[in-house]
């Protein structure tokens, strides 16, 4: 009788342990050998994002040397950094505002116009004292660059709006300002175009802004 119970209680014991190995391995998290992260969950560090802006100031520096080489170190250190720190706060792709100002006034600062377009976007007084009672500006001086460059990016990012994110649109708007009644794609072609000349790829960068434009409407 003690033999047939010690022997139960072994096979009790061995089946209990059988059963805590089989609940402890379905319970335990499965083991990846090389797991897969989504693009969407993946981490992207600050130094990424200063790297790209970084990096496309001094493109930026680079390319305004070369169109135009009279303007000095400060001055062309000026309108780079205007033209990333407006195109982080415009959501709008700097070298898109570098193929404007090279369509307007081939960077050159204190240009001014037949109908009084100044500056290096070329803003015409109409607009700009539109932008700055929008902006809230008593005071403003287009040929000023840091200001010329301001205006012309809030302005321009308003008229994207406009334009459903149709830059084709937005840069015959820009051009015409305020009397735009439809047309204007031959300027906005030509900007494209000259763009392209000096190594700007402006069709890839338009179908991206017209992406961005659309996801960041969508998030509003």
């Amino acid at each position: 009788m003690i033999k047939i119970t010690i022997a139960a209680i072994l096979i009790l014991t061995i089946m209990a342990g059988i059963v805590f190995l089989q609940l402890k391995k379905d319970h335990s998290p499965p083991q990846e050998s090389s797991p897969v992260k989504l693009v969407s969950e993946q981490e992207l560090s600050p130094q990424s994002y200063s790297g790209y802006w970084e990096k496309a100031e001094n493109e930026i520096f680079a390319i305004i040397r070369e169109i135009n080489p009279s303007l000095t170190t400060d001055t062309l250190e000026i309108i780079s950094a205007k033209i990333i720190q407006c195109s982080r706060r415009y959501y709008i792709n700097p070298y898109l505002i570098v193929a404007i100002i090279y369509g307007e006034s081939r960077f050159i600062p204190h240009v001014t116009g037949t109908s009084g377009d100044a500056g290096l976007m070329q803003i015409i007084p109409s607009t700009a004292k539109h932008i700055a009672s929008s902006m809230g500006y008593q005071e403003y001086n287009l040929t000023d660059i840091e200001t010329n460059i301001e205006f012309g990016c809030w302005y321009l990012s308003r008229l994207k709006i406009l334009s459903g994110g149709n830059y084709i649109e937005a840069l015959a708007r820009y051009n015409q300002g305020g009397n735009w009644r439809g047309g204007g794609e031959k300027y906005a072609w030509a900007i494209i175009n000259q763009a392209e000349k000096i190594g700007i790829p402006m069709k890839i960068l338009l179908e991206e802004e017209r992406l961005n434009h659309l996801t960041n409407i969508s998030d509003l």
